[in-house]
């Protein structure tokens, strides 16, 4: 496979992850985006995939992150 076709394929890869995404729930009622994003870290993805995913920024997820540290 070449470069272009990798890229091609993780960006639809992306989307669909991201569509899945949306309908997630938890005791019946939608998770927030934060949620999300705490379960595709503990799924072990990096930030700059989460944030493909989410189509949010890394710095986004890293703050994200950092918000639900301190709340533990």
């Amino acid at each position: 496979m070449e470069s272009n076709d990798i890229k091609a394929l993780t960006k639809r890869m992306d989307v669909i992850i991201n569509l899945m995404m949306r309908d997630i729930k938890f005791n019946g009622n939608n998770i927030t985006d934060a949620e999300k994003i705490k379960l595709l870290n503990d799924m072990g993805l990096k930030y700059t995939e989460i944030a493909d995913i989410m189509g949010k920024t890394p710095t986004n997820v890293s703050v994200v992150l950092a918000k639900l540290k301190r709340k533990k």
